[in-house]
Protein backbone atom coordinates (compact mmCIF):
# COMPACT_ATOMS: atom_id res chain seq x y z
CA UNK A 1 0.00 0.00 0.00
CA UNK A 2 0.99 3.56 -0.54
CA UNK A 3 -0.26 7.00 0.40
CA UNK A 4 0.51 10.62 -0.30
CA UNK A 5 0.44 13.70 1.94
CA UNK A 6 -2.66 15.84 1.68
CA UNK A 7 -2.07 19.33 0.36
CA UNK A 8 -3.13 22.19 2.60
CA UNK A 9 -5.72 23.36 0.10
CA UNK A 10 -6.91 19.87 -0.81
CA UNK A 11 -10.62 19.09 -0.84
CA UNK A 12 -9.93 15.41 -0.12
CA UNK A 13 -10.36 13.47 3.07
CA UNK A 14 -7.40 11.80 4.75
CA UNK A 15 -8.17 8.37 3.27
CA UNK A 16 -8.80 9.21 -0.36
CA UNK A 17 -5.24 8.77 -1.60
CA UNK A 18 -4.39 5.47 0.10
CA UNK A 19 -3.60 3.19 -2.81
CA UNK A 20 -2.56 -0.32 -3.85
CA UNK A 21 -0.91 -1.62 -6.99
CA UNK A 22 -3.61 -3.06 -9.23
CA UNK A 23 -1.95 -5.62 -11.50
CA UNK A 24 -5.00 -5.81 -13.76
CA UNK A 25 -4.70 -2.08 -14.53
CA UNK A 26 -0.91 -1.96 -14.11
CA UNK A 27 -1.29 1.17 -11.99
CA UNK A 28 -1.55 2.38 -8.42
CA UNK A 29 -5.28 2.54 -7.73
CA UNK A 30 -7.36 3.94 -4.86
CA UNK A 31 -7.84 1.57 -1.94
CA UNK A 32 -11.56 2.14 -2.49
CA UNK A 33 -11.27 -0.06 -5.59
CA UNK A 34 -9.95 -2.96 -3.50
CA UNK A 35 -12.58 -2.43 -0.80
CA UNK A 36 -15.35 -2.45 -3.38
CA UNK A 37 -13.97 -5.55 -5.10
CA UNK A 38 -13.73 -7.53 -1.86
CA UNK A 39 -17.19 -6.46 -0.76
CA UNK A 40 -18.92 -7.21 -4.04
CA UNK A 41 -17.37 -10.69 -4.32
CA UNK A 42 -19.93 -11.70 -1.71
CA UNK A 43 -22.88 -10.61 -3.88
CA UNK A 44 -24.71 -12.41 -6.69
CA UNK A 45 -23.29 -11.50 -10.10
CA UNK A 46 -26.09 -9.28 -11.43
CA UNK A 47 -26.05 -8.61 -15.17
CA UNK A 48 -26.36 -4.87 -15.85
CA UNK A 49 -27.26 -3.70 -19.35
CA UNK A 50 -28.01 -0.43 -21.10
CA UNK A 51 -31.71 -1.17 -20.57
CA UNK A 52 -31.62 -2.22 -16.91
CA UNK A 53 -29.16 0.56 -16.04
CA UNK A 54 -29.50 3.46 -18.51
CA UNK A 55 -26.30 5.42 -19.01
CA UNK A 56 -25.78 7.77 -16.07
CA UNK A 57 -24.51 11.17 -17.16
CA UNK A 58 -23.73 13.53 -14.29
CA UNK A 59 -23.96 17.20 -15.21
CA UNK A 60 -21.87 20.29 -14.66
CA UNK A 61 -23.14 23.72 -15.64
CA UNK A 62 -20.16 26.02 -16.31
CA UNK A 63 -20.42 29.77 -15.66
CA UNK A 64 -21.46 32.02 -18.54
CA UNK A 65 -22.31 29.08 -20.78
CA UNK A 66 -25.61 27.87 -22.18
CA UNK A 67 -24.29 24.34 -22.68
CA UNK A 68 -23.45 21.71 -20.09
CA UNK A 69 -20.71 19.16 -19.47
CA UNK A 70 -21.57 15.51 -18.89
CA UNK A 71 -19.44 13.00 -16.97
CA UNK A 72 -19.82 9.25 -17.44
CA UNK A 73 -18.03 5.91 -17.72
CA UNK A 74 -17.12 4.08 -20.92
CA UNK A 75 -20.24 3.63 -23.06
CA UNK A 76 -20.98 0.08 -24.17
CA UNK A 77 -18.53 -1.56 -21.80
CA UNK A 78 -18.61 -5.31 -21.18
CA UNK A 79 -16.72 -6.18 -18.01
CA UNK A 80 -17.07 -6.87 -14.31
CA UNK A 81 -18.33 -3.85 -12.39
CA UNK A 82 -16.24 -2.24 -9.65
CA UNK A 83 -19.27 -2.08 -7.36
CA UNK A 84 -20.66 -5.49 -8.19
CA UNK A 85 -22.41 -7.21 -11.04
CA UNK A 86 -21.28 -7.45 -14.61
CA UNK A 87 -21.73 -4.79 -17.26
CA UNK A 88 -23.05 -6.09 -20.57
CA UNK A 89 -23.93 -2.81 -22.20
CA UNK A 90 -24.80 -1.97 -25.80
CA UNK A 91 -22.61 0.73 -27.35
CA UNK A 92 -25.18 1.98 -29.85
CA UNK A 93 -27.82 2.28 -27.13
CA UNK A 94 -25.41 4.29 -24.98
CA UNK A 95 -24.52 6.56 -27.90
CA UNK A 96 -28.22 7.23 -28.40
CA UNK A 97 -28.49 8.07 -24.68
CA UNK A 98 -25.72 10.66 -25.05
CA UNK A 99 -27.48 12.20 -28.04
CA UNK A 100 -30.81 12.23 -26.18
CA UNK A 101 -29.10 13.99 -23.25
CA UNK A 102 -28.05 16.72 -25.67
CA UNK A 103 -24.44 15.78 -26.29
CA UNK A 104 -22.83 17.04 -29.47
CA UNK A 105 -19.29 15.84 -28.77
CA UNK A 106 -17.88 12.84 -26.89
CA UNK A 107 -14.41 13.26 -25.38
CA UNK A 108 -12.69 9.91 -24.81
CA UNK A 109 -9.73 9.85 -22.40
CA UNK A 110 -9.06 6.10 -22.52
CA UNK A 111 -6.03 4.68 -24.28
CA UNK A 112 -6.65 2.55 -27.36
CA UNK A 113 -5.72 -0.74 -25.66
CA UNK A 114 -8.44 -0.14 -23.06
CA UNK A 115 -11.15 -0.60 -25.69
CA UNK A 116 -10.24 -4.29 -25.86
CA UNK A 117 -10.13 -4.61 -22.06
CA UNK A 118 -13.67 -3.25 -21.83
CA UNK A 119 -15.02 -5.26 -24.74
CA UNK A 120 -15.59 -2.31 -27.08
CA UNK A 121 -13.04 -2.85 -29.85
CA UNK A 122 -15.64 -1.39 -32.24
CA UNK A 123 -15.63 1.91 -30.33
CA UNK A 124 -13.70 4.08 -32.83
CA UNK A 125 -15.74 2.85 -35.80
CA UNK A 126 -19.06 3.22 -33.96
CA UNK A 127 -18.26 6.79 -32.93
CA UNK A 128 -17.09 7.81 -36.38
CA UNK A 129 -20.35 6.44 -37.81
CA UNK A 130 -22.51 8.18 -35.19
CA UNK A 131 -23.98 11.67 -35.05
CA UNK A 132 -21.53 12.63 -32.31
CA UNK A 133 -18.32 14.53 -32.87
CA UNK A 134 -15.57 12.36 -31.40
CA UNK A 135 -12.43 13.70 -29.75
CA UNK A 136 -10.01 10.98 -28.63
CA UNK A 137 -7.27 12.42 -26.41
CA UNK A 138 -5.86 9.62 -24.22
CA UNK A 139 -4.50 9.96 -20.70
CA UNK A 140 -2.83 6.96 -19.03
CA UNK A 141 -5.02 5.29 -16.42
CA UNK A 142 -4.60 6.88 -12.96
CA UNK A 143 -2.18 9.45 -14.41
CA UNK A 144 -2.19 13.11 -15.45
CA UNK A 145 -2.01 14.46 -19.02
CA UNK A 146 1.27 14.29 -20.93
CA UNK A 147 2.64 16.65 -23.58
CA UNK A 148 0.77 14.86 -26.39
CA UNK A 149 -2.53 15.43 -24.61
CA UNK A 150 -1.64 19.06 -23.95
CA UNK A 151 -0.91 19.70 -27.62
CA UNK A 152 -4.16 18.10 -28.78
CA UNK A 153 -6.19 19.87 -26.10
CA UNK A 154 -4.68 23.22 -27.08
CA UNK A 155 -5.79 22.64 -30.67
CA UNK A 156 -9.40 21.84 -29.73
CA UNK A 157 -10.40 23.65 -26.55
CA UNK A 158 -11.20 27.06 -28.04
CA UNK A 159 -13.76 25.53 -30.39
CA UNK A 160 -15.24 23.44 -27.57
CA UNK A 161 -15.52 26.42 -25.24
CA UNK A 162 -17.10 28.61 -27.92
CA UNK A 163 -19.68 25.92 -28.68
CA UNK A 164 -20.33 25.44 -24.96
CA UNK A 165 -20.89 29.16 -24.54
CA UNK A 166 -23.56 29.15 -27.23
CA UNK A 167 -25.44 26.08 -26.03
CA UNK A 168 -23.69 22.96 -27.30
CA UNK A 169 -22.99 20.29 -24.69
CA UNK A 170 -20.31 17.62 -24.53
CA UNK A 171 -19.68 14.46 -22.54
CA UNK A 172 -16.34 13.36 -21.07
CA UNK A 173 -15.59 9.74 -20.23
CA UNK A 174 -12.75 7.44 -19.29
CA UNK A 175 -12.94 3.89 -17.98
CA UNK A 176 -15.01 4.43 -14.84
CA UNK A 177 -15.72 8.13 -15.29
CA UNK A 178 -13.95 9.27 -12.11
CA UNK A 179 -10.20 9.86 -12.29
CA UNK A 180 -9.30 11.17 -15.72
CA UNK A 181 -12.82 12.40 -16.39
CA UNK A 182 -12.96 14.35 -13.14
CA UNK A 183 -9.51 15.81 -13.75
CA UNK A 184 -10.45 17.20 -17.16
CA UNK A 185 -13.80 18.51 -15.93
CA UNK A 186 -12.10 20.38 -13.08
CA UNK A 187 -9.45 21.73 -15.42
CA UNK A 188 -12.13 23.02 -17.78
CA UNK A 189 -13.90 24.83 -14.95
CA UNK A 190 -10.58 26.33 -13.88
CA UNK A 191 -9.84 27.49 -17.42
CA UNK A 192 -13.29 29.07 -17.49
CA UNK A 193 -12.45 31.14 -14.42
CA UNK A 194 -13.38 29.08 -11.36
CA UNK A 195 -10.92 28.77 -8.48
CA UNK A 196 -9.23 25.32 -8.67
CA UNK A 197 -10.32 24.28 -5.16
CA UNK A 198 -13.92 25.21 -5.95
CA UNK A 199 -13.67 23.52 -9.34
CA UNK A 200 -12.62 20.22 -7.75
CA UNK A 201 -15.40 20.44 -5.19
CA UNK A 202 -17.94 21.28 -7.90
CA UNK A 203 -16.92 18.18 -9.85
CA UNK A 204 -17.02 15.94 -6.78
CA UNK A 205 -20.43 17.26 -5.81
CA UNK A 206 -21.69 16.33 -9.27
CA UNK A 207 -19.89 12.96 -9.41
CA UNK A 208 -18.64 11.68 -6.03
CA UNK A 209 -15.13 10.17 -5.79
CA UNK A 210 -13.95 12.02 -8.89
CA UNK A 211 -10.25 12.88 -9.29
CA UNK A 212 -8.89 9.69 -7.77
CA UNK A 213 -5.18 10.26 -7.19
CA UNK A 214 -3.00 12.76 -5.39
CA UNK A 215 -1.19 13.63 -8.63
CA UNK A 216 -4.49 14.27 -10.40
CA UNK A 217 -5.67 16.62 -7.68
CA UNK A 218 -2.34 18.44 -7.53
CA UNK A 219 -2.40 18.83 -11.31
CA UNK A 220 -5.62 20.82 -11.01
CA UNK A 221 -4.70 22.74 -7.86
CA UNK A 222 -1.34 23.82 -9.28
CA UNK A 223 -2.78 24.37 -12.77
CA UNK A 224 0.20 22.34 -13.95
CA UNK A 225 -0.74 22.66 -17.63
CA UNK A 226 0.45 26.28 -17.56
CA UNK A 227 4.03 25.06 -17.09
CA UNK A 228 3.96 22.75 -20.13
Amino acid sequence: MNTMPIAANSTSNAWQFWSFFDHERNAWSPLEHLRAKLETQQRPNEIKTSKTHPLRIDEIHPPNAKGKIGLTFCPGKICDGLYGGRWERDLNTDIEAILAWGGKTLITLMETHEFEILGVTQFPTALKNSQLNWLHIPIKDMQVPDSTFEATWAENKAQLYEALKHGDSFVIHCRGGLGRTGLLAARILTELGINPVKAIQYVRDARPNSIETYDQECYVLAQAWKAI
